[in-house]
């Protein structure tokens, strides 16, 4: 474990750092074995939030076509050192723009993905989903699925906390709140603030479970829904929530 803050970890810090956490690497496959639920083999995907792209190269190694970004310079130049085999066989494309640019773009690849991911609440990091959630419609394919792991509001870990008492109010009536913990500003959404955020173009499939579970005398190849969507009691016992949107 380090004991650097996020905040001033440097792109390899904190990669280095994820890889390292065993927590972390369990929340990923979690997320991952999610994706490949519900892909086809050489099917196309776009990495929001890439980072230094962990889960990106996994995607790659396992036949997807990868596309994929982070507003960070940093992350991308960690992003281009981790996987540059798989950018040099063309398998990932990395988009090298502003926010603001990427959000103008017609189309992430050559034709619409077939997924759009954004994992490890990247999406925590942005105030307002309306602008994004627009451009993801004009991304994804028909038949395409979104699947977004942001932080809880509703874990029960966290009551032990003033900040989360002081926001409650927020949550209950707003669905969301900012919360902001030394320089460092976030946002928590609930599930209603998200899907009221997606509602133009997308709907909320379900909850998926953001943590391996092992069905006793099933097998992996059992149609995702019956093995991984989670109820709302889930939410409160798990640090993360993956939420599955399709369109409407």
């Amino acid at each position: 474990m380090s004991s650097i803050p996020a905040r001033d970890m440097s792109a390899r810090q904190y990669h280095d750092f994820m890889l390292a956490s065993e927590a972390d690497r369990g929340l990923r496959a979690a997320f991952q074995q999610a994706v490949f639920a519900r892909t086809s083999p050489d099917a196309s995907i776009f990495d929001f939030g890439a980072g230094s792209g962990i889960d990106a190269k996994v995607y790659a190694e396992h036949g997807l076509r990868v596309h994929a970004y982070d507003s960070s310079p940093d992350m991308r130049d960690a992003f281009s050192d981790y996987c540059r085999g798989y950018i040099a066989a063309g398998r990932i494309k990395l988009l090298p723009l502003p926010f603001r640019e990427l959000l103008e773009v017609d189309r992430i690849g050559e034709t619409a993905v077939d997924a759009i991911t954004a994992n490890f609440a990247v999406m925590n990091l942005i105030p307002d989903h309306a602008p994004l959630f627009k451009a993801f419609d004009r991304w994804l394919s028909p038949s395409g699925f979104i699947l977004i792991g942001v932080i809880s509001p509703y874990h029960v870990a966290d009551a032990r906390y003033a900040w989360w008492w002081r926001h409650l109010r927020d949550l209950v009536f707003r669905g969301h709140y900012d919360l902001r913990t030394g320089d460092d500003l976030t946002h928590r959404f609930g599930v209603s603030a998200l899907k009221r955020s997606a509602a133009p173009y997308f709907r909320l499939e379900g909850l998926v479970r953001s943590a391996p579970r092992k069905v006793p005398g099933r097998n992996s190849a059992l149609p995702a829904s019956e093995t991984d969507l989670c109820g709302p009691l889930f939410l409160c016992t798990h640090h993360f929530m993956f939420l599955l949107l399709r369109r409407h």
